[in-house]
């Protein structure tokens, strides 16, 4: 898959991008991984769309060595790629952390945001509080972290993530136990984490102040249509129900899938499942232009 390089102001962004087979589509990752988690996706959707996938800084391929890596950051890189490198309209689809930057770079982006799909995220500051205050998902990430400052290869870096033990109720479960049966997911986390700079894991561990994540206000900022990809909470599901709740309030036209048989890492668990939603909406944004271009 052919990489290729943003000179963004602050960093280089390093970036997948496809053929130009329609609308440009923006797909942004999770934390501690890279573009490549979105890979089964791509070469589907890449077939009727000009697809992008960005690496974040501190990520991949892209600059690293920054003193410090905040959210608004990742929100500044994306505004700018799509205004300068995609420059017209683009949809974009984030999933965990892309998806909280896409939520706000939507808002930000205005006429350019032509959709957006949220995959399993929170989208309000108390949800945000809940839950990166779970005690699993803190130890996790800071054993990934501690993984991270060891430069260690791919492969010494998939046994100690397979090692990592963390709190589950009252006992402790490793990592391997807790993703038993997904060794190929593993495989891949493992990969991104030999690329990952260590201090960009504490986004998680930085709290932001209220104002800056308020959905209320950041739904009324975006006009595009959008998507919401819910996992299940059940099986480490984070965006809850009481915010798709709020979201629908505000913007009944929105659509939710629910996928009840998926946890958070719902493209790498189920990929086709996944397309089919995304797809389905795609379409309905491309058959929505075409009706208002023929009048």
């Amino acid at each position: 898959m052919d990489e290729k390089t943003y000179p963004e102001k602050e960093a280089r962004l390093n970036y997948f991008e496809s053929s130009p087979n329609g609308p440009p589509l923006l797909l942004l990752h999770g934390l501690t991984f890279r573009w490549q988690s979105f890979r089964s996706l791509i070469s589907e959707l890449s077939k009727h769309w000009h697809v992008y996938a960005l690496d974040f800084r501190g990520h991949g391929k892209s600059s690293h060595a920054f003193v410090q890596y905040r959210y608004e950051d990742l929100v500044h890189d994306t505004v700018e790629f799509v205004t300068e490198r995609v420059g017209q309209p683009a949809v974009i689809f984030g999933h965990s952390l892309g998806a909280a930057v896409a939520f706000a770079a939507a808002g930000r982006l205005r006429e350019l945001a032509h959709g957006l799909i949220i995959a399993d995220n929170f989208l309000y500051h108390d949800s945000s509080l809940e839950i990166t205050g779970q005690p699993l998902l803190r130890s996790m990430f800071r054993g990934v972290q501690r993984i991270a400052r060891l430069g260690q290869t791919s492969d010494e870096v998939l046994r100690l993530l397979i090692e990592t033990r963390v709190p589950l109720g009252d006992s402790e479960i490793t990592l391997g136990e807790l993703f038993a049966g997904k060794s190929e997911f593993l495989a891949a986390w493992a990969e991104s984490i030999a690329q990952l700079d260590p201090k960009a894991v504490e986004i998680f561990f930085t709290t932001l102040p209220p104002e800056d994540f308020d959905g209320d206000t950041r739904l009324k900022e975006i006009s595009c249509p959008i998507l919401l990809l819910q996992a299940n909470p059940a099986l480490g599901g984070i965006l809850p129900d009481r915010d798709v709740e709020r979201l629908l309030s505000i913007r009944p036209t929105a659509i939710v899938h629910q996928f009840k048989e998926l946890g958070h890492m719902m493209h790498m668990e189920d990929p086709e499942q996944i397309v089919t939603v995304a797809r389905a909406f795609l379409d309905s944004l491309r058959s929505s232009d075409q009706r208002n271009q023929s009048l």
